[in-house]
């Protein structure tokens, strides 16, 4: 398929190279065996994108020819992340103070080097710690939509009173970033 040019886009990569093994089957020796396998992707678009192997969290080269290099082992698989930019960094906006029994909201951006958030769904990784160190309601896996992702913590009027950290963290290149808040009676 084809995308237009800055347009991000999600590559899966598959092994299922085998070879004969032992098993007898209806038809002969079954092909049950895996094997490893390498060779290039070629990206619509060509060279000037960045490439991201989600399952590993590392930037992969996409040569001068818009070749994404891959090596498989048997029955392995990868999902790549293409961009029209690389990932720069990652910012969290919260405020500084909140009052237990309201609601806060944290806004996650995930940019380029210039600054302008990255125009694609990012996988991302939240950990709200309350006062106590606690994983709080609204951690987990999230997605920033076009580089950004907004989150409402709805804090419990009984809520401990001190210093909660955000911990956010794009699962492109890993990058991170952490904020405080600290929440009041």
């Amino acid at each position: 398929h084809h995308r237009r040019a800055g347009e991000a886009d999600y590559v899966f990569a598959i092994n299922d190279r085998r070879e004969f093994g032992t098993y007898v089957g209806q038809h002969g020796l079954v092909m049950e065996n895996g094997l490893p396998t390498s060779g290039h992707i070629r990206l619509a678009g060509g060279a000037g994108r960045h490439a991201y192997d989600l399952v590993a969290g590392i930037a992969t080269a996409i040569d001068e020819q818009g070749r994404l290099p891959v090596a498989l082992g048997p029955c392995d698989g990868r999902l790549f992340l293409i961009l029209p930019r690389p990932v720069g960094g990652l910012s969290i906006a919260a405020p500084e103070t909140a009052k237990a029994g309201t609601s806060v909201s944290l806004t996650v951006t995930v940019s380029d080097p210039g600054g302008r958030p990255l125009p694609a769904v990012i996988p991302m990784r939240l950990d709200i710690r309350d006062a106590n160190g606690r994983l709080a309601e609204g951690s987990g896996h999230r997605a920033a939509v076009d580089g950004r992702m907004t989150v409402t913590l709805d804090l419990a009027p009984n809520e401990d009173p001190g210093a909660w950290e955000v911990t956010a963290q794009e699962l492109a290149s890993r990058r991170s970033a952490q904020a405080s808040l600290r929440v009041e009676k």
